[in-house]
């Protein structure tokens, strides 16, 4: 991204979050970190991930929240879900590949109790 492309996502930022937005005019050193850090960055994913912070969070947010990783369509939740229910499987695949144990074990442990 350039300087032109930052300083409007930024101000987009600001517009959503009036209360919360630091003063980049003021205090132009907070500028620098988010030029340098985003100037690496894509611009298109910024901004979707500008627009799903604005949608789902009620702080300004920080470079990290622009900067990160497109989460593909699987929430947290769903992840959850998928794994309780594959070790639900597994649990009923071993149920169903036990096998009783050796007559010759359970005669020793027979003999052990009398």
């Amino acid at each position: 991204m350039d300087r032109q492309q930052i300083t409007l996502l930024l101000t987009k930022a600001a517009a959503a979050y009036p209360n919360s937005a630091p003063n980049f005019r003021q205090s132009p050193h907070l500028f620098q970190p988010w030029l340098e850090m985003l100037a690496i960055f894509d611009g298109e994913t910024a901004l979707r991930n500008l627009h799903r912070h604005i949608s789902s969070s009620t702080f300004f947010p920080t470079i990290a929240d622009i900067m990160r990783a497109e989460p593909d369509s699987t929430t947290h939740g769903e992840l959850l879900l998928l794994e309780a229910s594959e070790r639900l499987d597994q649990l009923d695949q071993w149920e169903r590949d036990a096998v009783d144990p050796p007559k010759e074990l359970l005669q020793r442990k027979r003999g052990a109790k009398e």
